[in-house]
């Protein structure tokens, strides 16, 4: 490839660029100036070598960054199979289309264990499902808005209880957005 190349006569034009007079300065000109003007040149030269190490170092480590951030995502399963989470799924869902709130106050607490084994299937960082969300990367985590928004309903039943007045819309949206968030990571089926 770089056969033709000829790096004595790449260096010689280097250091005829750097060293010789600029054309155009008139004679009388100082050395002062010419000797400024080598300066300049082998400072431009220096800068942009540094910019080129500069930009290689912030490329291998913005690699080394995305290689720990990514996530693995599962991939979906044959239609002859059933994905991992299937029959837990079923059952949250089934405890959804009851009459009874607590059945739905179940269903949310049941989809936000779902979401947690998720999170820790994804070897993402913390102790609580909400210190976990908050070290998602956005990008890697499409349906990140839809968990906060389901984990925060599930919240106010853990530490509401009884007085916490869920109503059928609300347990139906959370539900919808625990279903979009394992529909994403290929952990359910649209039943």
């Amino acid at each position: 490839m770089f056969r033709f190349l000829n790096l004595q006569y790449l260096f010689y034009r280097i250091y005829s660029w750097v060293f010789e007079p600029v054309s155009g300065i008139p004679s009388g000109s100082s050395l002062v100036f010419s000797q400024f003007l080598v300066l300049l040149r082998l400072f431009c030269i220096f800068l942009g070598g540094a910019f080129l190490v500069g930009l290689v170092y912030a490329l291998i480590k913005l690699r080394e960054v995305r290689k720990k951030s990514s996530f693995v995502v599962p991939t979906l399963t044959p239609d002859e199979e059933r994905p991992p989470r299937q029959g837990q799924w079923e059952e949250v869902k089934k405890h959804a289309g009851s009459e009874n709130p607590s059945d739905w106050k179940l269903a949310i607490l049941e989809a936000d264990t779902i979401l947690d084994e998720l999170l820790r299937s994804l070897a993402i960082p913390g102790e609580t499902v909400g210190e976990k969300l908050k070290n998602v990367v956005p990008g890697d985590f499409r349906t990140l808005d839809d968990a906060w928004e389901a984990h925060k309903v599930r919240n106010k039943i853990a530490h509401e209880g009884l007085n916490f007045g869920l109503t059928k819309r609300e347990a139906r949206l959370a539900i919808d957005r625990f279903e979009r968030v394992f529909l994403e990571f290929g952990l359910i089926r649209k039943i």
